[in-house]
């Protein structure tokens, strides 16, 4: 494996650890909308880019 395939497993691995901690952290209020729930979307798309990161090397 290339360095930079490893560098990026790597990256989008911490991406997805710190998406699951700031969506899970927070206490959700679904009554009306407070920091807590932009953290939850913050780890959300933190999750995303993660994943992708993660597995673009497969998609090649």
């Amino acid at each position: 494996m290339e360095p930079k395939i490893i560098v990026q497993a790597v990256i989008g691995l911490f991406l997805i650890g710190g998406g699951v901690y700031l969506t899970f952290k927070p206490k959700l209020n679904y009554q009306k909308e407070s920091l807590s729930d932009v953290f939850a979307i913050a780890g959300i798309i933190l999750m995303i880019i993660g994943v992708v990161l993660l597995f673009s090397p497969l998609l090649k």
